[in-house]
């Protein structure tokens, strides 16, 4: 099962990027639902999810300064180095810095954790592996179908420096 490290970094800027954030965090912010956290999920096929966007769609005010999202990619990693039989890995949080001082890059921190915690298969989604979906408690929302549901695309040039 994920361990809450899994999802979180102890040392960031503590925004959340709803492009790649797994369907369990995207709910526990306020007003997202499971069926809005779907619509989150499917939306970075189509057009990037921006805090404009985020706010149409369920009636916030995050397209603020200071934003608690993060909407464009992020200049942080994570990597978490295992050796076969040891019952331990090591996470490190990876800062790039191309046009650093010292380095392409540096790191903000490093976590030793049981290997039982991290040890799954690799997957091919930024995303990683967490409960799907369809296994859902008996009493969530009906399904929905998502791409029928996106509101209308926005009319703002997508060159705007907010529409990252």
């Amino acid at each position: 099962s994920p361990n809450i490290l899994d999802f979180t970094a102890p040392e960031s800027a503590g925004r959340l990027n709803p492009n790649t954030a797994p369907w369990q965090v995207l709910t526990s912010l306020p007003g997202v639902t499971l069926d809005i956290a779907r619509l989150f999920m499917a939306r970075p096929d189509l057009q990037p999810i921006y805090a404009a966007w985020v706010d149409r769609t369920i009636g916030t005010r995050y397209d603020t300064l200071p934003s608690p999202l993060q909407t464009f990619p992020s200049d942080q990693i994570r990597v978490t180095q295992r050796l076969k039989g040891l019952p331990w890995v090591v996470r490190y949080n990876v800062h790039l810095t191309p046009t650093g001082m010292f380095g392409p890059w540096k790191i903000t921190y490093s976590i030793r954790m049981e290997s039982s915690t991290v040890d799954r298969a690799p997957t091919s989604s930024a995303r990683g592996p967490v409960r799907p979906l369809d296994s859902q408690p008996s009493n969530a929302p009906a399904s929905v179908d998502a791409p029928e549901k996106f509101p209308p695309r926005p009319s703002q040039s997508a060159s705007s420096p907010f529409l990252l």
